[in-house]
This record gives structure tokens, C-alpha cells and sequence, in this order.
């Protein structure tokens, strides 16, 4: 937030933001740039051994806030 120079995006990896879902969504409406979310499989990288119905609530929590969202092709199916 006290960036001189912000980037133009922020990818959001919500795999890793387990837990901090509330203090991360009151923030994310003071970014002024674009938002990618994921919420990897454990298999492509995903923190947290998250399973997919709950990568699924945390993509649906965070969807409206996002301009992107980032899915390996091989979940795609799944969501």
C-alpha cells in the first residue's frame, strides 16, 4: 500500500492467504490497480494442501474484486 511505484497488477495467490481471508478482503478495495486471483492444486504449487472445494470458495469469496483469474488448464475442468 506504501508503494512509491506500484506495479500495474497484483496476482493474489489465495492458497497461501488461508486464513487471512477477512483482513485480505477489507484491503484488496484499496489496491488501484487490476487483481489476477488463483488458488493453485497442490500438485501445480498450491500452499496448503487446499482441497478443490475449498480453492472453490476461495475463488467465489474473492471473484467479484478480480479483473483475472488464473487456472492451470488441467483444473479447468473442475471449476
Amino acid at each position: 500500500m506504501r508503494m512509491p511505484h506500484p506495479p500495474g497488477l497484483f496476482e493474489l495467490r489465495l492458497d497461501y492467504l488461508v486464513g487471512s481471508e477477512n483482513e485480505l478482503e477489507n484491503k484488496m478495495s484499496r489496491l488501484r490497480v487490476p487483481v489476477i486471483i488463483t488458488a493453485r492444486h497442490p500438485t501445480e504449487g498450491g500452499a496448503n494442501n487446499l482441497s478443490l472445494k475449498r480453492r472453490r470458495e476461495l475463488l467465489s469469496r474473492f471473484l467479484p474484486q478480480a479483473r483475472y483469474v488464473d487456472l492451470e488448464l488441467r483444473s479447468v475442468r473442475a471449476f
